[in-house]
Order: structure tokens, then C-alpha cells, then sequence
């Protein structure tokens, strides 16, 4: 967590100011993301703007090890400056710190959960809300994940109507961010070169970062040229590794963003194909919406707005599209039909790069 980084004062100020209101109101706050969105930096800014008023105390809970209850109690016991029991009744001794710590901060402490998902189990969540109703609106919890709550749990309740999901910086955010790793770099940006990198990135905080190093080693600041660097397809992949859906793109403001949209060129041997219009009309939309796992009907709706085959031909469509494209249509590898009836398309672009990493695991 970037606690030592001074930040401008509007940074994150809509954020910042939502989620000043819920706590000081003494709810909690769940902000929701995926990878790279800065929601450590958005703690990092609350710590800096609200802490003292809200008693903010950061956990790291990134980094726990076994990832249990006891190694949370533990991680923020030492946030709150508490020694370890002796006894290793964790919960009690955490208990105990959050009473102290009452005493000298303005009536109310709020734990800074970082990563709660990383180590999120029922046990977690069972001590969590059992801490929490001690303390009652005197103690408030700010977690960061990747997902939303899934509201199945008594702890999730204590986050209803209070979820926070992290897009895109502003553009002022996102410029003072490409400058501030700039400088980490040594170099500085010209105006003109800044904006064409924000506008490249859409201002998400890890593409930011990464064009900044894909800058520094040589590349050009082009589109073309930028999503084959490896800075930025790292990113890129960690982005698609956790599968976001559709409708969490849209949520998240990522849809529009370029980098995150890679164009996908056609393997040769697939312009030997003769393919139908739906066939083509299918490949052609799952290529530009690489990752993402689609219903059928919301396929069909997408790829066929005016009216086209319904979603109950789209198995029987996807099984001649397979056979004409995959190399081993009982084993695809571009083209994921799911058993929900969903599908998924992975890029050959990243197909290619998987086996040439696997040919070179085995040499």
C-alpha cells in the first residue's frame, strides 16, 4: 500500500467523498474491482484525507500466511500497535485492541480490509461480524476485492447498498498517475505524449503503469504498438485471467477502453473456410470480445439485433463454426461452449503465446 505517496487533494474525490459518507455514518464499505484498478491506492488516499476523522487502520491482508483467521487477527493487531497474546486467543486480544484504540481515536475505528478476498473464508467471516456486532457503528470495515459480495453470508449484509466498484481514473488523476511513474522512471512526459497516453489507457491505474514502462524500454505510444509489449499484455492477462463478465466491464467502465479490446487476427488456415453468414457473423463478434462469457440469448441479442437465428440454434451454429476453425473440435481451444450453454473465446493470439511458453517449459 502506497501510504508514503502524497496525493493530490481531489484525488478519487467521488470515491473518497461516497465512501467518507457511508462511514461516517457508521456503515462499511465493500469496493470492488479487478486487478490493477488501484483500489490499495484509493485506501492509501482515505488514509491520507479521512483517517484520522474515521480512526483508519490498514490490514494487509494480501499477504496472509496461512490465509485464516488467525492470521488476520494477528495482521491487525500489529496495524493497531497491539502485542501478540500469550494465551493465542487472537479474538479476544483483537477484541481488547479495538476497545483501546476507541479510547483515543473520535469514537469509532474502521478497519481497512486490503484483499479481503485473498483470504475471505467462513471462519473470517464468522469472527468478522462477531467483532463487528461487539462494536456495533463504532466499528466500521472497508474491504477490497475483486468481486462484489456475494451476499451469502451474515457478515455480506453489513455491506448492503454500500458496494463501491472501481473503474478508470479522471483524466487529472490519470495524468498526475503517468507522471508519478514517469518520474520512478526517470523521464518526464511532454504534454502532447501525455495525453495520447491516457486517452491509450483509458485511465486504468495498472495500463497506466504499464504503458509508462513500454515507454521507457523504446515503444511508441501507438495502439498497434503498445498491446504486443509485454509490460502491457501482462496486465492485460491479469485483467482476463479473473473472467470478467460482460455486464462487470460495463459496470467497471472498462468496455470502451482499447488496450483491454486487442483486434484478433484470423489464423491463416481460417481463411480457407467457407464459412455460412451466421457462422462468419458469430466468429467475427467473438473476436472482438475476446474472454468474455456470453448467455445465449445475450449472444444472439449482440451479434443479431435486427433479428437473426434464436438462441436455440446457437449450439448447433457453434458446433459447425468449431469444426471449421478448431484444430481438434473435441478439444477446442479458441471456442469454449459451456455446460450452461454460455460460451467464451479465448484469442489465438494468446494460444500461441501458451505454447510457445509450453514448448519452452519442456526444452
Amino acid at each position: 500500500m502506497n501510504i508514503g505517496i502524497d496525493y493530490p487533494p481531489r484525488y478519487r474525490q467521488t470515491e473518497i467523498q461516497t465512501l467518507r459518507r457511508w462511514l461516517q455514518a457508521g456503515k462499511c464499505a465493500w469496493v470492488a474491482g479487478l486487478s490493477g484498478c488501484g483500489k490499495s491506492a484509493l485506501l492509501a488516499a482515505l488514509m491520507q484525507f479521512e483517517g484520522a476523522a474515521l480512526g483508519a487502520v490498514w490490514v494487509n491482508m494480501q499477504a496472509l500466511e496461512p490465509p485464516d483467521a488467525a492470521s488476520l487477527f494477528r495482521a491487525a493487531l500489529l496495524a493497531l500497535g497491539e502485542p501478540m497474546p500469550s494465551h493465542g486467543d487472537w479474538f479476544s486480544a483483537l477484541e481488547v485492541a479495538v476497545e483501546r484504540r476507541l479510547l483515543r481515536s473520535p469514537g469509532r475505528v474502521c478497519l481497512l480490509l486490503d484483499g479481503y478476498d485473498r483470504a475471505a473464508n467462513s471462519a473470517v467471516e464468522l469472527h468478522l461480524r462477531s467483532l463487528h456486532d461487539d462494536f456495533d457503528r463504532r466499528l466500521s470495515y472497508v474491504t477490497t476485492a475483486r468481486r462484489a459480495p456475494a451476499y451469502a453470508s451474515e457478515l455480506d449484509e453489513l455491506f448492503t447498498e454500500q458496494t463501491l466498484w472501481l473503474g478508470p481514473l479522471g483524466v487529472e488523476d490519470a495524468r498526475w498517475t503517468a507522471r508519478q511513474a514517469a518520474a520512478r522512471m526517470g523521464f518526464a512526459w511532454e504534454a502532447q505524449a501525455l495525453s495520447t497516453l491516457v486517452s491509450l489507457t483509458g485511465g486504468y491505474p495498472a495500463l497506466i503503469t504499464a504503458a509508462c514502462e513500454a515507454f521507457a524500454d523504446g515503444c511508441p505510444l501507438t495502439l498497434e504498438d503498445l498491446r504486443i509489449h509485454p509490460a502491457v499484455v501482462r496486465r492485460v492477462d491479469a485483467v482476463w485471467a479473473q473472467s470478467p463478465s460482460a455486464g462487470e466491464l460495463e459496470r467497471l467502465q472498462l468496455d470502451k477502453i482499447a488496450l483491454l479490446k486487442p483486434v484478433e487476427k484470423a489464423p491463416a488456415a481460417w481463411e480457407t473456410q467457407a464459412l455460412t453468414d451466421a457462422e462468419g457473423d458469430l466468429l467475427e463478434y467473438l473476436m472482438l470480445h475476446p474472454h468474455m462469457t456470453f448467455t445465449a440469448a445475450a449472444l444472439c441479442a449482440a451479434v443479431w439485433p435486427e433479428g437473426g437465428p434464436p438462441p436455440q440454434r446457437l449450439p448447433e451454429i457453434l458446433q459447425r463454426l468449431m469444426r471449421k476453425v478448431e484444430p481438434d473440435p473435441a478439444r477446442p481451444v479458441y471456442i469454449h461452449l459451456q455446460p450452461d450453454g454460455s460460451v467464451r473465446f479465448t484469442p489465438a493470439h494468446q494460444i500461441d503465446r501458451l505454447a510457445g511458453e509450453d514448448a519452452a517449459a519442456e526444452g
